[in-house]
């Protein structure tokens, strides 16, 4: 079998996923991550996997919930547009796993249904569309579901939106592709003390990362918050004052949790 290669940030989402899971990949794009993961699923682990339809191509339709008691599959691929299904099921014919992956037309967590799955990867998104996801789907999450989460931007913002949400953030993971330091988190339901407001945008488990890229990516950090706050300097109103004094309380916590990696 023709064994598919992944970018660093899709490899890095995919080694989070626990083996045996069953597992939807929502904005799947071209499906590169679903299958890689039913390929190793094919490896000796006995997972029979049904599609939608007539269990030898991929149904397009709009994907209605049921309450029907057959066993779901072991991947999803998800997308709220057809074009790039339509891409990824030819991408999954290229690779063999027609029988293996399911595609679902729709938003969201919406194609899922309760208990269906165990994981829930939501990666190449906004962090502020993402926990709208995760908060329109209430009714579709368990307290076991594990979410692996790649927000493009406003990573503070979902950590923030998960804690109020009711979920619990157990591993933060940086990965470098080409010059770019991606963020990804797993989070699942539970409680959380943040013990600084730094970590909302830092992480919460930054030490489970290799200690060079945690020092390069807290760099990025501290010369981007230099920048914002000299090109503040030229503001006199007091807004600017106030986001001058906010960045340099930013700037020196960054400085300080830094030191303690370089060390």
């Amino acid at each position: 079998m023709r064994r598919i290669k992944l970018t660093p940030r899709l490899n890095m989402i995919a080694q989070l996923v626990p083996i045996n899971s069953r597992v939807a990949d929502i904005g799947t794009d071209h499906g590169y991550l679903p299958i890689f993961l039913a390929q190793r699923k094919g490896q000796g682990d006995g997972c029979v996997v049904l599609t939608q339809g007539d269990g030898s191509s991929v149904s397009l339709t709009q994907f209605k919930k049921n309450n029907t008691e057959e066993p779901s599959p072991c991947v999803i691929a998800s997308d709220i547009n057809k074009k790039p299904l339509m891409i990824t099921k030819k991408n999954i014919k290229d690779y063999n796993c027609e029988n293996e992956i399911e595609l679902r037309l729709g938003s969201g967590l919406s194609v899922l249904n309760y208990n269906e799955v165990d994981v829930i990867i939501i990666a190449g998104m906004g962090g502020i569309l993402i926990g709208e996801m995760i908060n329109e789907a209430q009714d579709i999450l368990r307290r076991n579901n594990i979410l692996i989460l790649q927000p493009m931007q406003a990573q503070k913002e979902l950590r923030k939106y998960l804690l109020c949400l009711g979920f619990k953030i157990i591993n933060d993971r940086l990965v470098k592709e080409d010059s770019k330091i991606y963020e990804i988190m797993v989070a699942k339901k539970g409680t959380q003390v943040i013990e600084d407001e730094i970590y909302y945008e830092l992480g919460t488990c930054l030490e489970s990362n290799p200690k060079f890229l945690i020092v390069e990516f807290l760099e990025k950090k501290k010369k981007s918050l230099e920048k914002a706050t000299v090109s503040l300097l030229k503001g006199s109103s007091n807004d600017a004052e106030n986001k001058r004094m906010e960045y340099k309380e930013r700037l020196t916590k960054i400085k300080k949790i830094l030191s303690n990696f370089q060390q």
